[in-house]
C-alpha cells in the first residue's frame, strides 16, 4: 500500500465518520450566523450586568481602556486555543498514519507540510489538550480550575434570576414579600426574611428549569439560543438608549435616588465637573477590582471546542472570534459609559436592578421597558446556564473517561451523561441560596477566568507549537537539527515556521508574542489578587 493510498484511506474513513452522528444519521451542524449567537449567549452571560458599576468606580476612560485591553488579549488567546486543537488534529493524524504504516510493515515518510484544521465531527475538549500536550497531572489541575470557575458561572446565574424574579414578582403570604430596591444593595443575601424566603423560592424555580434544559444537546438548542442571543442585544439597547435620552434631558445631571429621575436644579453649578470627574477620573483600588469583572465578561474559552464543534464552516474561525470580541467590547463599552453616566453614584451592583424603580411609573410605556429591562436578563441566563453546564459535564467526562463524549454512544453513555449534567445544573444552585450578591462572586470567578482566559491558552500555544516542531521539523538523521541551538532558533525566530502555522495564525501566534502577554497577564493577575483584602473600600456596605 503506498503513501497515497493510506492517506487517501485514511481521510476517506474520516469523511465517512464525520457524516454520521450517533443515531447513523448526519452530524446535526449550525450556520456560522447561528454560532454566533451560541457564543454570544455564552461568553456575555451575567457579566455584562457589572460593568456599569465596574466602570463608574474605576474611571469611566480608565475601563473603556482596560476592557478593550481585556478583549484584544481574550480574542487572542481565543485563536490559540484553536491554533492548538488544530495542531493536535495533526499530530493524532500524524500518530493514526504511522500506526497504519505499522500495520502494513511498510515505512511512511512524514508529511513535510502537515494538515492544520479543526475537523468536523471531532473536537478536544482542554482537558484533553492537557493530557496530550503535557500529560495527565496538568489534566487533572485544568480540570479542577475548571470545575470551580463553572460553579462561580452557575452561581451567578443563579442570583441574577433569584434578585430579578424576587424584585418583580408580587409575593404577599406571611412569609414572602416582594423585595424592594435596596434589598440586594451592598448586601450578600436580604436582611429581612421574608424577601430572602421569596428570592430563595425563585432561585429554587430556576433551578428547576436548568435541570429540564440542561439535559438537551446543543444543537437542539438552536431556536432558543438565537431568540435569546438577539434580545440580549436588545435589552442593552434599551438600558444604553434610556440612559443617553435621560443624559440629554437632564443636561447630565444624575438622579439623586431611584425614584428621583427629575433633573436636580440645586447641582446645575457643579454637575459639568462632576461628569468630567466621573468621565476622566481614575480610582485605582476601584480599576483593580474591576478587571477580574471585565475577564469574567470576555471569557468563553473553556467552551470553544463545544460551541465550534458543530460549526459547518470551521476556515474562518480566527476571523470569527474577532467579530464575537468586537461586537462585546462595543456593546460593553457603551453600556457601561451611559449608565454610568447617568446613574452616577446611584449604578447598582447588578445594573438592571437601576430600573427596578420605573416599574411603578406612571407612564405605561416605562413600566413596559423597565420590566423587559429587569426581569429579561434573569431569563437570558436561561440560555447561557445549559451551555455551562454542558461544558464542565463534557469536561469530567473525557477526564473520567479518557473520551469525547460525543462519540460515545449507548445507553450507558446517555446515562452517564445525563448524571454529569444534573449533577453540574444543580451544585452551583446550593450556594446561591444563601449569597446573592453578584460582583462579590464576579470578583472571584475573574480571578479564576485569568487561567481559562490566559494561563492555559498561552499553555497550549507553547505545547502544541513545540511538539509540532519535534515531530514535524527536520528530520533528525540532520546534523544541524541535532543541535539543540538550532532547534530554538527555528522555533523563537522563524516566521511562519511550517511545522506549527496553521491557518488560524498571524503575528499573536509568535512565540516570543505569547511569552510577552504571557508576563503582561501574570503582573495584571498579581495585582488584582493584591487588589482583594482592599475591596472593601469600594463594596463598604456589604454585609
Amino acid at each position: 500500500m503506498s503513501k497515497e493510498t493510506m492517506i487517501k484511506s485514511l481521510r476517506s474513513s474520516l469523511a465517512v465518520l464525520c457524516k454520521r452522528n450517533k443515531d447513523g444519521g448526519q452530524i446535526k451542524t449550525v450556520s456560522v450566523f447561528t454560532a454566533y449567537f451560541f457564543m454570544i449567549n455564552y461568553v456575555v452571560g451575567t457579566g455584562f450586568l457589572g460593568i456599569p458599576f465596574s466602570f463608574f468606580h474605576s474611571g469611566v476612560l480608565a475601563g473603556v481602556l482596560t476592557l478593550l485591553a481585556i478583549s484584544a488579549v481574550s480574542c487572542v488567546t481565543a485563536i490559540w486555543t484553536v491554533e492548538a486543537m488544530a495542531r493536535v488534529q495533526a499530530l493524532e493524524t500524524d500518530k493514526t498514519e504511522e500506526q497504519t504504516s505499522l500495520d502494513s510493515n511498510e515505512v511512511v515518510p512524514l508529511l513535510d507540510s502537515p494538515k492544520f484544521e479543526v475537523v468536523l465531527g471531532r473536537k478536544f475538549e482542554p482537558t484533553e489538550l492537557c493530557q496530550v500536550l503535557f500529560g495527565k497531572h496538568v489534566k487533572r489541575l485544568y480540570i479542577i480550575i475548571l470545575t470551580v470557575y463553572c460553579f462561580l458561572v452557575g452561581w451567578g446565574f443563579a442570583t441574577v434570576a433569584g434578585s430579578a424574579w424576587a424584585s418583580n414578582i408580587p409575593f404577599n403570604t406571611p412569609s414572602l414579600r416582594q423585595c424592594a430596591f435596596n434589598d440586594f444593595n451592598g448586601r450578600l443575601t436580604p436582611a429581612d426574611p421574608t424577601c430572602l424566603h421569596s428570592y430563595m423560592l425563585c432561585v429554587a424555580i430556576f433551578g428547576a428549569l436548568m435541570i429540564v434544559l440542561a439535559i438537551p444537546d446543543l444543537t437542539e438548542q438552536k431556536i432558543i439560543q438565537l431568540i435569546l442571543g438577539i434580545l440580549r442585544f436588545v435589552v442593552m439597547l434599551c438600558m444604553i438608549l434610556y440612559s443617553l435620552v435621560r443624559l440629554i434631558q437632564t443636561r447630565g445631571i444624575s438622579p439623586n435616588d431611584c425614584h428621583d429621575i427629575s433633573p436636580s436644579v440645586n447641582t446645575t453649578q457643579n454637575h459639568s465637573s462632576h461628569l468630567i470627574s466621573t468621565m476622566f477620573g481614575f480610582n485605582g483600588v476601584g480599576w483593580l477590582t474591576a478587571v477580574p469583572v471585565f475577564v469574567y465578561s470576555q471569557i468563553i474559552h473553556q467552551g470553544i471546542p463545544s460551541l465550534t464543534a458543530p460549526i459547518r464552516s470551521k476556515g474562518r474561525l480566527h476571523h470569527f472570534f474577532m467579530t464575537i470580541y468586537g461586537s462585546t467590547f462595543l456593546s460593553y463599552s457603551l453600556l457601561g459609559l451611559f449608565v454610568a453616566l447617568y446613574w452616577e453614584a446611584q449604578t447598582q451592583e447588578t445594573s438592571t436592578l437601576n430600573w427596578v424603580c420605573l416599574t411603578e411609573d406612571h407612564n405605561v410605556g416605562l413600566q413596559i421597558l423597565a420590566y423587559f429591562i429587569v426581569i429579561f436578563p434573569s431569563l437570558d441566563v436561561i440560555s447561557a446556564y445549559p451551555l455551562n453546564v454542558v461544558t464542565i459535564a463534557n469536561n469530567l467526562y473525557q477526564v473520567i473517561f479518557g473520551r469525547d463524549a460525543d462519540n460515545d454512544r449507548g445507553k450507558k453513555a446517555y446515562i452517564i451523561k445525563l448524571s454529569l449534567r444534573l449533577v453540574c445544573s444543580i451544585l452551583p444552585l446550593i450556594p446561591a441560596l444563601f449569597v446573592a450578591n453578584l460582583v462579590s462572586v464576579l470578583q472571584y470567578a475573574g480571578l479564576l477566568g485569568f487561567s481559562n482566559c490566559y494561563l492555559f491558552p498561552l499553555l497550549f500555544q507553547i505545547g502544541s507549537q513545540y511538539k509540532c516542531l519535534k515531530t514535524f521539523g527536520p528530520t533528525k538523521s540532520s546534523e544541524e537539527s541535532s543541535k539543540r541551538s538550532h532547534f530554538y532558533r527555528s522555533w523563537w525566530l522563524t516566521w511562519k515556521n511550517k511545522s506549527y502555522w496553521t491557518p488560524y495564525s498571524s503575528f499573536y501566534s509568535h512565540p516570543i508574542v505569547v511569552v510577552v502577554v504571557g508576563v503582561l497577564c501574570a503582573v495584571l493577575f498579581l495585582l488584582t489578587v493584591a487588589s482583594i483584602p482592599v475591596s472593601h473600600l469600594i463594596h463598604p456596605a456589604i454585609k
